[in-house]
């Protein structure tokens, strides 16, 4: 999505009063020269009209008088962080590596169990109620300095997980589901760049359903699109075109019908949608009152 830009002091963490030296700078585009004076500066690359959402920090980028500078910001392997290169005319080419990570939590346990945690300091959810999807927090990238520390709660008790590791420029899901009284953590790896052919969409589905062993489908205008998705797995993202009005079906081999559909889904170009499977609170008489259910997220184009 675009981007703004900010050039401060190499001490000034804080952009609250800071105006952008360029502003909804989209991608594959420039902003052209600007003139500064020389000196030592912090350049922080957040999503546009969002102070918050940092993409990029680099605390100390060297302006020598007279020189022509490019910054260059290149996508990370999540899609929303950036990395940048410096480059000066006729000169030497740094590059600044993202060292951040983005994660979420996915409240996803049976009987409305609920979720509480903490990662790297930042909160991911607190007394979630099954299900619900947390926001994107950003944390510092597990390395030999920086090591992952995590806490999850699941219906009030400390649970004890394995640490993922959090590799710098991903965005992970943390799904917790399954049996409250004995949970599961699936690590989850999210693809949010964008489609390689313009005007496409990305779809993928994941199943936090734990009784159903046989798999979940998503089909999309009757084009099975994530087939035989297994409890606490993710299928791979597909790309498909974009569409005003789709038929879409989440399907469970062992039901007579399907566990979400809808007839006239608008899927935008440029976006990205990730169909949960997820176990219901609500109970039903033709099976047990953990029917499954199924809901979807499409990010917008800003966050992709």
């Amino acid at each position: 999505g675009a981007m703004d830009v900010y050039v401060t002091s190499a001490s000034d963490c804080s952009l609250a009063s800071e105006t952008a030296l360029t502003t909804n700078l989209a991608g594959g585009t420039g902003s052209g020269y600007i003139v500064l004076n020389s000196g030592t500066f912090r350049v922080s690359v957040t999503g546009y009209s969002d102070r918050t959402d940092l993409r990029l920090a680099i605390p100390a980028l060297t302006l020598d008088s007279k020189s022509v500078n490019t910054l260059i910001l290149t996508a990370t392997d999540g899609g929303v962080l950036v990395n940048g290169i410096s480059l000066v005319q006729q000169g030497a080419a740094t590059s600044y590596l993202n060292t951040q990570s983005r994660v979420r939590a996915v409240a996803a346990l049976t009987n409305g169990g609920t979720v509480s945690g903490t990662l790297n300091g930042q909160t991911l959810l607190t007394g979630a109620i099954s299900p619900l999807i947390g926001s994107y927090v950003t944390v510092n990238a597990t390395s030999a300095s920086t090591p992952t520390t995590m806490s999850l709660a699941v219906n009030g008790a400390n649970v004890s997980f394995t640490v993922p590791t959090l590799a710098a420029g991903k965005d992970t899901t943390l799904m917790v589901w399954g049996d409250p009284a004995a949970p599961n953590l699936a690590v989850l790896n999210d693809d949010n760049r964008l489609p390689t052919i313009s005007g496409n969409a990305k779809v993928r589905l994941i199943n936090a359903i734990p009784s159903q062993t046989a798999g979940v489908s998503l089909n999309i205008d009757y084009t099975a699109r994530a087939s035989n998705v297994t409890p606490g797995t993710t299928s791979t993202p597909v790309s498909i075109a974009s569409t005003s009005s789709s038929q879409v079906d989440v399907v469970v081999p062992t039901l007579a019908t399907p566990i979400y559909t809808k007839s006239n889904l608008a899927i935008a170009s440029n976006s990205v949608w990730t169909f949960f499977a997820v176990p219901n609170t609500t109970a039903n008489p033709d099976t047990t009152s953990n029917f499954p259910v199924a809901f979807m997220q499409g990010l917008p184009k800003r966050e992709r």
